[in-house]
């Protein structure tokens, strides 16, 4: 399995044939961002199949990036928004990301009910074995 540096490296070679060259460079600077925010992610012992989600997720959005505008939006942490009823992802929301956003923020304070819910369930998303074990109780 590639590991994500691999991931962004693959990436950067396709970016570097894209056109026109003001979105090349800054689709290229953009990866460079995604590597370094995962750098980050390993250095805090997140799993790696977490990282190579993320990398290849951001990677394929950044490739296919029509505008410097969608490059901003992709760089933005995947955090969906919530109205007291439901939480609404974006267009490129990553769910490993906030996996992880929640396990940063559950470090820092307790989480709301609402975040907890949140949390379980994208957990369980990504992983479906071991989150039915731990979140529902079962052996």
């Amino acid at each position: 399995m590639k590991d994500y540096r691999e991931i962004i490296s693959d990436a950067m070679n396709s970016a570097a044939v894209s056109s026109p060259e003001k979105l090349r460079k800054r689709k290229m600077c953009a990866l460079t961002e995604v590597q370094k925010c995962l750098a980050y992610y390993e250095q805090r012992c997140y799993a790696d199949e977490l990282l190579c989600a993320i990398a290849r997720k951001k990677a394929d959005f950044l490739i296919h990036a029509a505008s410097v505008s969608s490059i901003r939006e992709i760089l933005k942490l995947s955090v969906p928004n919530y109205d007291v009823f439901a939480f609404d992802t974006g267009k490129y929301y990553v769910a490993e990301e906030e996996l992880i956003g929640w396990g940063e923020a559950s470090l820092r304070a307790p989480l709301t009910s609402a975040g907890a819910r949140r949390f379980a369930e994208v957990f369980i998303k990504i992983y479906p074995e071991q989150g039915k074990r731990i979140f529902d109780g079962t052996p």
